[in-house]
Order: C-alpha cells, then structure tokens, then sequence
C-alpha cells in the first residue's frame, strides 16, 4: 500500500491565514476524484482528523483546513494571521476559498466538527453549488451562540451551561490575551492550543446579540441545504443532556427530508471519530463511525461536474 503523501496546498505566508494540507494516496482507475474538505473545531487543528483520515484518502482526494490560530503556540503557520481574529463570515470566505483551491473533479463532501461544523454549515448553506454533501460529527443545528433559537425551550439551560459557563468564559479568556502582560503569559502557559482561537465564541456571540437578523435569517429546516449525515455522541446520562450540541428538533427532521440525510447516534463522547485524543474520555468504535460514513456515501449520487474557479 503506497504510503500517504501530504502536500501543503496553503498560498504563501502573508496571503491566507488558513493553511491547507492535501493528502493524496496513488489511486485505482476506478476511485471516486472527489475532494473532501475537513474542517476541525476549537480548540484542535488538522491532527485531530489524523485517525478518520485513511478511511477516505484510499477514495478521494483530501483536504485539511487549519483555522487561523488554531494549533500549538510555537507553530510557525500562525504567524501571519491576524491577532484579532477573524469573524464569521470572513472565516466562511477563508474556507471558500480553500475549498475551491483543494476541488478536484467533482463536488466537495464536507466534513466537519465541532465549531467546524458551524462554519461548514454556513459555508454549505453560502455555496451550495459547490458541496455534494455535507458529514457533521456531533455539532448539527444548534440554538446558535447558546440564545434562545427556533426552540426556546432550551434557551435558559444553553444560556447558563453553553453560556455562562463555557463559551462566556473563552470569549473573556480571548479579550485578556490581547493584553500585552497577560497575553504574554497566557501564551506562554497554554498546553493544548493557542488563547487566540478563542476568537471564534466572541465573534458568534457578537454576531447573534448584535444582529438578531443574521439568526432569525437561518432557515433551520434546510440547513444545511445538501443532504446531511449527523453523527451525533451518545454520552452517557446526565452528560447526554447538558452536551448535546445540536437541536432535537433539528437532527428528526434531517430523516424526514427526503434527500438521503439522516441522524445516528455514535457510542463515545464528543471524539468519538479517533482512537486517541486528549479529551476523550469515553470507549468508542471507529468502525461503526466509517460504516455510517460508507452507507450515506453510498446512498448520495457522485457529482458529475467540476466545481470551478
């Protein structure tokens, strides 16, 4: 078996801060010249993928996005990016660009994770044109920014939980990053990714308080647009109820469209596509992930036409 060859797809420093890696594998006449396009979630980078990753490079052709930030402090290709951050959509035009830069023949399949999956969904639902389909792990719909969405049930519990307590919190850990001291030192101390990423939460948030509009303008009932497979973790209760991160609602109406998407519950936590990483807590079985993966794959007809430039 030819060993995975990995090229660095990203344009030169100073011109994007979202760094692209291809990782190709010599090919039968017969694979699929689809490119599929990862996107990680906070607070990862591209590794994160590295157990799901040979199930699709012996298929297609792949592309791992890193978000400008994320990463290990001392990683080089953090360095042109822009310490403030980035916001929602410039983010979604980072990733469009990426994604038309990695396209083979054929549309991309999407497959994101955790906060990747947010802005996946948004780039799906942007440029529909350009995506066959889309595979979130365990972040779909969700009330965004923790407030109360179409189904306000939940509002008050994702207010204190989602709010509060987690995304508040690395939104605040964000703004005293970019004090010089503090930053300084914050950096310095961080173990397991770059303060700054939390750029992401303050800019969401921002977003759904600031322009109520941009929410309510979310069609969640096709969203994203694409046929859609959600893997979601089971957890284990009372965890399944305060980390699940997408709408109930939401993820029984993806079986009820009528396009292919459907909704599964994978055994794990929210890591449950790798076997080692160092948050996740609970057994898992990638296998089960991979066959849920073929069986949707199978199901959505390939893509007859080149995405374009």
């Amino acid at each position: 078996e030819a060993a995975t060859a990995s090229q660095e797809a990203a344009t030169p420093s100073g011109t994007s801060p979202l760094h692209l890696a291809v990782d190709e594998k010599e090919q039968t006449a017969t694979a699929s010249q689809e490119t599929v396009l990862f996107v990680h979630g906070w607070p990862d980078d591209e590794r994160v993928w590295d157990d799901l990753l040979p199930h699709f490079t012996a298929h297609f052709r792949c592309a791992r996005a890193r978000l400008p930030l994320y990463g290990r402090c001392d990683d080089p290709c953090c360095s042109g990016a822009r310490c403030t951050g980035y916001d929602m959509d410039e983010i979604v035009d980072l990733l469009h660009e990426a994604a038309l830069r990695a396209c083979g023949d054929g549309k991309l399949i999407l497959v994101v994770h955790d906060f990747g999956a947010i802005y996946g969904m948004l780039l799906a639902a942007r440029f529909p044109e350009l995506i066959r389909c889309v595979i979130a792990l365990d972040i779909g719909y969700i009330e965004l920014a923790g407030l109360a969405g179409p189904h306000s049930c939940r509002g008050l519990r994702n207010l204190c939980f989602f709010g509060a307590m987690y995304q508040w919190a690395l939104c605040l850990c964000w703004l005293l990053q970019l004090l010089p001291l503090i930053g300084h030192l914050m950096r310095a101390a961080c173990f397991c990714c770059r303060p700054a990423s939390c750029y992401s939460y303050f800019y969401l948030h921002t977003r759904c308080c600031c322009e109520p509009a941009w929410r309510e303008s979310i069609d969640w009932t096709r969203y994203p647009p694409q046929p859609t497979l959600f893997l979601h973790a089971a957890w284990l209760w009372p965890l399944s109820k305060f980390l699940r991160f997408y709408d109930e609602a939401w993820a029984r109406g993806l079986v009820t469209r009528g396009d292919g998407s459907r909704a599964l519950r994978m055994r794990g936590d929210h890591y449950f596509f790798t076997r080692r990483h160092p948050f996740r807590i609970l057994p898992n079985d990638l296998a089960e992930v991979c066959a849920a993966i073929d069986a949707f794959l199978d199901d959505v007809p390939l893509s007859a036409a080149g995405c374009g430039v």
